[in-house]
């Protein structure tokens, strides 16, 4: 579903936009149903025919068949006879394109409740548009110094008394005019982020803000408050099986510039500092909705990171600004647990994993997999010679002086050793009484360690401690 919007009248009608399918109408029950109109499929808006992103409809609150639409691509659009037929409305508007539609396409569209010709519509990238004669024409209100004329703009919300007074979240921070845009100050005071992602304003005037992933605040004595959590807040949520939600983190920092951070969890997904920490921003562009359970850099390139997630591997070749997916060859839904690399040829990678299917059950006799690379991670192939795969897969080492030797956590062998790149595999659990592996089956700790210096193999089993041994020779 795109948006929703309700009309309140005698007969309280509803206007619902679905991503790509268009828009439909209906006739809110006694019963809070809603009957759709049985020729709601004819009313698809032609024009919006594309996937649409961030989709609103706005009611104007004085008539009740004037109905704006607004989603990226395509802007703003406008009908006088409740969604029958529509029209554009962006005239004077700039165009504009971003590198990742689902998290960047914002079109944020407002109406002044006091004043409803009036229109305000925020622009990712582009600052804030004002319109007075309801989106017939729209001009730019960035202020007389352009101050937010570039600004990342994510929602909107004009003051409910005075059309002049409107509200904007951005990337950096919240900003306020109080003279319709000619001028406008950061009011970010109390914030404990930035990546504020709705705002709004309720009857009593009062005006809040919601974040991605830090509660909401309201604007008190000219600060922000954070509020006390509610319902489920805080505290494990059942996913499947009374199993928690998965919140596991990796941290990864740049070899040249220890200032520079990379934080992989989930559902947030990717953030950045540059500053070790002190900040943090989200950098999620061609991010698949996955959590993380390791960050590994390039032995060469340190800039090209590779991420091992829920559903195979991911890859950045700048340091988390951008992402691709890696992992053809695996199978689907991997939990890709830990990544190494030939210290002579980085460009031949080794991965191990957990099979996610049936929400992380496995399937019968699969339970996970070892993957090799030979083309730095274009492609990948199975190398499972010796190895039970009716179990999964934790951490996975090359050793420093010998590419050609390997060792593999294993959760029901213990460590496996190969002499031959991959291409078969051996018990090597001499002196271990217990071989499980120390996991919970989600691997949140490294059970298979090679020392600094990469003569020491440490093993940590589930129960019976710590165990090491010397590299093989």
């Amino acid at each position: 579903m795109g948006g929703l919007a309700l009309q309140k009248g005698r007969d309280e009608r509803v206007y619902a936009y679905t991503n790509g399918a268009g828009l439909y109408t209906g006739t809110v029950r006694k019963d809070g149903s809603i009957a759709w109109d049985s020729d709601a499929r004819g009313q698809v808006i032609q024009k919006l025919q594309t996937r649409i992103y961030f989709t609103q409809i706005i009611k104007d609150p004085r008539a009740n068949d004037l109905v704006y639409a607004s989603g990226f691509p395509g802007g703003i659009f406008k009908s006088a006879d409740g969604g029958r037929r529509w029209h554009e409305a962006n005239f004077g508007m700039v165009s504009f394109d971003v590198e990742d539609p689902l998290r960047q396409g914002y079109y944020a569209l407002a109406v002044s409740p006091s004043d409803p010709d009036v229109l305000y519509l925020g622009l990712y990238g582009k600052g804030v548009y004002r319109s007075v004669n309801g989106a017939a024409t729209w001009y730019p209100v960035n202020g007389a110094g352009r101050e937010l004329a570039n600004k990342y703009i994510t929602a909107l919300v004009i003051d409910s008394r005075d059309s002049r007074v409107v509200y904007v979240a951005a990337e950096d921070g919240i900003y306020r005019t109080k003279d319709s845009g000619q001028s406008w100050q950061n009011i970010s005071t109390g914030l404990t982020t930035l990546e504020i992602r709705t705002l709004c304003q309720n009857s009593a005037g009062e005006l809040f803000a919601g974040s991605k992933g830090y509660g909401i605040f309201q604007w008190r004595d000219g600060e922000w408050q954070a509020l006390l959590p509610f319902g489920q807040w805080g505290v494990f949520w059942p996913m499947w099986d009374d199993r928690p939600l998965y919140q596991y983190t990796s941290l990864l920092i740049h070899p040249e510039n220890s200032l520079r951070v990379m934080m992989g969890t989930f559902p947030q997904g990717i953030y950045l500092s540059e500053d070790g920490g002190a900040s943090w921003h989200e950098s999620n562009i061609g991010w698949t909705i996955d959590g993380v359970f390791r960050l590994v850099h390039h032995p060469e390139k340190p800039s090209l990171v590779f991420a091992g997630t829920y559903n195979g591997l991911n890859r950045s070749y700048d340091f988390g600004k951008h992402w691709q997916m890696s992992d053809t060859g695996w199978p689907d839904e991997q939990w890709v647990f830990s990544i190494d690399f030939d210290p002579r040829d980085p460009s031949i990678m080794y991965a191990c994993s957990k099979n996610g299917e049936n929400e992380g059950r496995g399937a019968e006799g699969f339970h996970g997999t070892v993957m090799k690379s030979t083309d730095g991670g274009d492609s990948w192939f199975s190398i499972m010679s010796g190895l039970d795969s009716d179990q999964e897969f934790y951490e996975i080492l090359v050793d420093r002086y010998d590419p050609l030797v390997l060792y593999l956590a294993a959760q029901n062998q213990g460590v496996m050793i190969s002499t031959d790149a991959g291409r078969s595999w051996q018990s090597w659990n001499e002196g271990l009484f217990n071989r499980r592996p120390g996991t919970n089956g989600n691997n949140v700790t490294r059970c298979l360690l090679l020392s600094a210096d990469g003569n020491l193999l440490y093993f940590g089993s589930a129960g019976a401690g710590v165990f090491r041994r010397e590299r093989y020779r």
